[in-house]
């Protein structure tokens, strides 16, 4: 394929674009609390692994203390749990390496996007795949999903340069099997089903597979081996029947039967072929972009570009893999569609840099700026009246009315559409400044109506003394991310809360003096509330305190003072220091 090569001045303009995209992210790490339960669920696991020192068995806290979290392989959380030893307990310590790995995500499209299709495609597809919805979102998770998503593209990129290319040297060949060990060992066996899926479907369209035949099979194999099978073996020895289990039970029964004996969650239960309309929301906006595209190019002229071309064949393969492996699967999440992205980037820049096809796109993405733009400005003031009516942070003010002078003037500078990298550039940074500003203006709301961290504040501000605050019980099987919070009190609290999980016994039995409870869908049995009473109500949190505790009536005034005022307000973190002061 004869592609002309990109400028300096758009390489350059490109790569400061998605630099900024990058930076928008990091910066935005810490800004939210680690409110979903996945994502403080796995933030939480890789705290425990290094506060106990065991870094063979991933466990997470519970009511019978802490136990074994088999669901999953350790490698994303050996690497959250050595970004806290760097860092320290953080919320954006823990979404840290998902930041690194969605970096790596970029640098493998674009490689593979110049090397096939020119650099200018390898630009464009670096640029979708930034500002793709699912990915720019999960940069900023703490979760496997884009772990695995950037070591499946390891491997698929690594293997498909030794099959393309018969002059390639062979380590590429070791390289994909050290990119799918590692891959396992962040979720196992469909790890490496979703590298070999793209392959097999590839040779089965093209009715060739001579390649295998070059593979480096037995070598491969005891690389692979030799990187997976010792945490196995050391596991099954500490845990005995967890091979079994996470066999069958997380990689077969979970795509078989609606109870598949999970012991750390439930599945999502969805129709046969949900995938699909997953993949088409977790590629967002540039899958409507995309079907606009063959739509007015024609689904058979579409078909015969594609398959006139083997590495725009095999990008195909590789971008539509894993919706293909799960379409009839109904134990689905929609994260799992995520390797599909990388893959739909590649292709779609590929589109738009060859003719036809690149006379509809480029046609496409120019009859959207304007309309993108209007879109823009109106998320940006429908997030403003709701910052003004909830009185955020002055960040909720000036960040979107920062970025969007920044894309104004912008706007007024790069009329390039002439060049395919110019018009998605521009529109590219339309939807990354969406996505920054919805940030800005919805965390807060979403802090204030999920996270534990107020809650908390609440707790150690109010109760006296300087020691850490114990006898505080949690009762919640949903989510981990009030203990998470108290763990890390020395960048989020006064002071250190020892928050426990308890059970219904440890509450009969006066255990404990403080009881936090989340959203009451599962609340203690009656009998036991009567030993409580009421505190205060902060989003889905409550809190109670027992009633005539032993030795601490002074503890009891302190902390219901200002509930007894019914005209003091309650308040929260540093306000309530202010209420104080305002009380003497």
């Amino acid at each position: 394929m004869n592609c002309p090569p990109l400028s300096s001045a758009r390489l350059r303009n490109g790569l400061l674009l998605i630099l900024f995209f990058i930076v928008g992210r990091a910066v935005f790490l810490e800004y939210t609390n680690l409110v979903d339960p996945t994502e403080s669920r796995y933030a939480t696991v890789a705290q425990e692994m290094l506060l106990s020192g065991n870094w063979l068995t991933p466990t997470l806290p519970s009511s019978e203390g802490r136990i074994p979290y088999l669901g999953k392989p350790p490698l994303h959380f050996w690497l959250t749990a050595l970004s806290y030893k760097i860092f320290g307990f953080d919320e954006w310590t823990s979404r840290f390496p998902s930041l690194v790995f969605a970096i790596l995500i970029l640098g493998l499209v674009f490689v593979h996007g110049r090397r096939y299709f020119g650099e200018e495609a390898g630009l464009i597809a670096a640029l979708i795949a930034a500002s793709s919805w699912m990915l720019y979102f999960l940069a900023g998770a703490s979760v496997t999903d884009v772990t695995l998503t950037a070591l499946i593209s390891g491997g698929v990129v690594t293997l498909y340069r030794f099959v393309a290319d018969s002059n390639c040297p062979t380590r590429f060949c070791y390289f994909a099997a050290v990119f799918g060990a590692l891959a396992f060992l962040v979720k196992g066996p469909v790890a490496i089903v979703l590298i070999g899926l793209p392959f097999f479907l590839w040779s089965l369209i093209r009715k060739d597979f001579a390649w295998m035949r070059r593979l480096h099979w037995v070598r491969m194999g005891i690389l692979f081996f030799a990187i997976v099978t010792p945490w196995f073996v050391l596991s099954e020895i500490q845990n005995p029947g967890f091979i079994e289990y996470f066999i069958w039970n997380e990689n077969i029964a979970r795509y078989l039967f609606k109870e598949y004996g999970d012991k750390y969650g439930s599945g999502h239960r969805h129709f046969y072929g949900m995938a699909w309309l997953m993949l088409l929301a977790g590629f967002a906006p540039w899958s409507l972009m995309l079907i606009g595209a063959v739509i007015r190019i024609g689904f058979k002229k579409s078909w015969q570009w594609v398959s006139s071309d083997s590495h725009r064949l095999f990008t195909l393969c590789w971008a539509l893999s894993a919706a293909v492996f799960f379409t009839f699967v109904r134990q689905l999440h929609m994260l799992y569609i995520f390797p599909c992205v990388p893959g739909l980037s590649v292709l779609m820049a590929a589109m738009c840099v060859t003719e036809p096809v690149r006379a509809a796109v480029s046609s496409a993405i120019e009859k959207i700026n304007r309309p993108l733009m209007l879109l823009a400005v109106l998320m940006w003031a429908v997030a403003m009246l709701i910052g003004t009516q909830l009185e955020y942070s002055a960040l909720t003010f000036i960040l979107p009315i920062a970025i969007f002078a920044a894309v104004a003037l912008v706007a007024c500078k790069t009329r390039d559409f002439a060049s395919a990298s110019g018009a998605v550039g521009f529109v590219s940074l339309l939807i990354v400044s969406v996505y920054i500003v919805s940030i800005a203006c919805l965390t807060p709301f979403v802090n204030r109506r999920h996270s534990a961290e107020e809650m908390l504040e609440y707790v150690a501000d109010e109760m006296p003394g300087h020691e850490p605050v114990e006898r505080v019980g949690v009762f919640s099987n949903s989510s981990y991310s009030h203990y998470w919070t108290s763990k890390a009190w020395e960048s989020e609290l006064s002071r250190r809360v020892i928050v426990k999980y308890v059970s219904e016994d440890d509450l009969r039995r006066d255990r404990i003096k403080l009881l936090i409870i989340k959203d009451r869908k599962q609340p203690p049995a009656e009998d036991i509330m009567k030993s409580f009473e009421f505190v205060m109500q902060k989003g889905e949190w409550e809190l109670y305190r027992r009633k005539r505790t032993e030795s601490d009536a002074g503890e009891s005034k302190a902390i219901s003072r200002r509930q007894s005022d019914a005209h003091t307000p309650v308040r929260f973190g540093a306000n309530a220091k202010t209420d104080r002061r305002h009380a003497a």
